[in-house]
């Protein structure tokens, strides 16, 4: 079994988590582009990028009495995101899961283990 991790990216002695739209949202772009190259290898590497359909609607209805740090992570830059969105889309190669499978001799790579919930 051959899994598709979450991308992150090498910043100095850490790793940044970059893997959706949230990120996209409240990371200036330069930063998001940034990160993208580093985690794709300059989009030679698949990595799995997520993104909710809320997260590219502006108009979406607000949650009364969320809290400021909740209206902070849902609701910044939301008029900013499908414009970003497209911008990587434009820049780097995007494609499905099974594009990616296709691509790749999964007969030598070791499956991740990952820790029980």
């Amino acid at each position: 079994m051959s899994t598709f991790p979450i991308y992150t990216a090498s910043v100095k002695c850490d790793r940044m988590s970059a893997a959706g739209v949230g990120y996209l949202r409240l990371y200036p772009i330069s930063l998001s582009r940034s990160l993208f190259k580093r985690a794709t290898a300059n989009g030679t590497t698949p990595a799995i990028f997520y993104l909710h359909p809320w997260e590219i609607d502006p108009d979406q209805p607000r949650v009364p009495g969320a809290s400021l740090l909740s209206r902070f992570r849902h609701y910044n830059n939301l008029d900013r995101c499908l414009s970003r969105l497209q911008a990587l889309i434009d820049e780097f190669p995007f494609g499905t899961v099974s594009d990616s499978l296709r691509s790749f001799d999964l007969t030598n790579s070791k499956p991740v283990q990952l820790a029980a919930a």
